[in-house]
């Protein structure tokens, strides 16, 4: 039986081909890969074959899960998907929780010698399991990949012409409402990520800082609108966002559109002439996609700025000198700004290197002689058949839920024929072999060669 390795996506737009990239390198390493929303995997772990399972993070809050997994023979592995933004040593590492990281079988997967440092430092016991692999949603920046996204450019370039993109995230102010979470501050405190005063003046630091530059960012919408009359902005939200607020936008202002996430983040970053968002990781996708990012912030406060965009961005602080630097952009003159970038601190953050070799190299073989969970078919048609009663015979009114929603707005459905469609394009660049893709329950999809 084939080793089988768990990879869970939280959050579509950010990982989804990064996450296909490293299933077919791994089945044509004779692995079994099995990837799909996080909630789906976490929802049937009672019917799933132990393996492999990458965590996503190390967040104190996973113990009981990471105790099932456990329980059930899976051995963990870890990433810090959201590790690579950093501004404060004491709040980076608020989200590691010691239970979690006491618990990893085989490795931590950091993404480069700067997060390895401060975790080694935190966590000495974790020292001989860090290893730096980068990480697998850069990897697929990759010049060589990007034939990958031409199809998509152009329905992108078709739908909105020549635009400057501007990447929103602002989750700690507009978030979408839901049950359990009313206020940034107070969800990071009840998360248990506060723990004394300092992260405390932190987090309201954030808050504060993201408050001033989404209220900033809104002004700035209508002095481009007013000011670049001929030009065209495009708004993509950040999936943890209510969109709502950019719909009235993109209603009150004709050069000023809306894309709600039908396209990749990459090939929105390919497609605009530059990208502009605040302290913010699309900073660094553009960067590695050869596209200047622009590091907009206007309120000012460097405790809560994270310090890779600012690496690897033109940095702007003023609404007037973004306009300006708009009204005059150049975009083959300003690829030379990415040239004269410091190599060696961008080194310091991210190492690229192939993140998916690394990760499979070190994860091996695993064997189980007692496997004890099984999945049927008839178990796996029962899941279908609930699937299909509540997406075609409930209406939606009756099972609306603002929680649900945020969690396909995360991630949407994923369905057998895009995975074989992107697959197909990606074994054409690479030569890999064909895979076999089985939805095994809804939204989980399982690659073998």
């Amino acid at each position: 039986m084939k080793t089988r390795i768990y990879f869970p996506i939280e959050i579509h737009r950010r990982e989804f081909l990064s996450r296909i990239i490293f299933s077919l390198k791994a089945a044509n390493k004779g692995f079994s890969v099995v990837i799909g929303a996080k909630e789906e995997i976490y929802s049937k772990l009672n019917l799933l074959r132990p393996g492999h399972y990458i965590l996503k993070s190390v967040q104190h809050r996973l113990i009981n899960f990471v105790n099932e997994l456990k329980k059930k023979n899976f051995k963990i592995s870890a990433i810090d998907e959201e590790g690579l933004m950093h501004y404060d040593d004491q709040y980076y590492l608020r989200r590691y929780g010691k239970n979690v990281i006491d618990e990893i079988d085989n490795y931590f997967f950091c993404w480069g010698y700067k997060d390895m440092e401060l975790i080694k430092t935190k966590f000495p016991q974790l020292s001989k399991k860090i290893v730096i692999a980068g990480n697998t949603r850069i990897n697929i920046l990759n010049k060589k990949y990007e034939k990958l996204y031409q199809e998509e450019v152009l329905k992108i370039k078709k739908k909105f012409g020549q635009f400057y993109l501007v990447s929103t995230k602002f989750g700690k102010i507009n978030f979408l409402p839901r049950k359990g979470y009313t206020e940034y501050v107070k969800g990071q405190i009840d998360s248990g990520y506060v723990t004394n005063d300092y992260t405390l003046n932190i987090a309201k630091e954030a808050k504060e800082h993201e408050k001033k530059n989404y209220e900033l960012y809104l002004k700035f919408f209508e002095l481009f609108s007013e000011k670049l009359p001929n030009h065209k902005l495009v708004i993509l939200p950040h999936p943890g966002e209510n969109y709502e607020i950019y719909r009235e936008i993109s209603e009150k202002y004709k050069n000023i559109e809306l894309s709600t996430g039908e396209f990749s983040t990459e090939s929105m970053l390919l497609a605009t002439k530059c990208n502009i968002s605040c302290n913010c990781t699309t900073s660094v996708e553009s960067y590695y996609l050869g596209k200047v990012p622009i590091n907009f912030i206007p309120f000012v406060n460097e405790n809560v700025e994270y310090s890779f965009p600012k690496i690897v961005s033109k940095n702007l602080y003023d609404i007037n000198d973004l306009i300006n630097f708009l009204l005059k952009f150049d975009e083959n003159k300003n690829l030379n700004f990415i040239k004269m970038l410091d190599a060696k601190k961008i080194e310091e953050n991210i190492i690229n290197i192939d993140t998916e070799e690394k990760i499979i190299e070190n994860l091996g073989e695993y064997k189980i002689k007692n496997v004890n969970i099984y999945s049927s078919e008839l178990i796996s048609r029962y899941y279908f058949l609930k699937r299909f009663v509540r997406e075609n015979l409930i209406p939606k009114k009756l099972i609306y839920d603002p929680a649900r929603a945020l969690k396909d707005q995360k991630n949407p459905k994923i369905s057998k024929e895009q995975l074989i469609e992107i697959s197909n394009q990606f074994i054409e660049i690479t030569k890999l072999n064909k895979p076999n893709i089985k939805e095994i329950y809804p939204g989980i999809f399982e690659f073998t060669c």
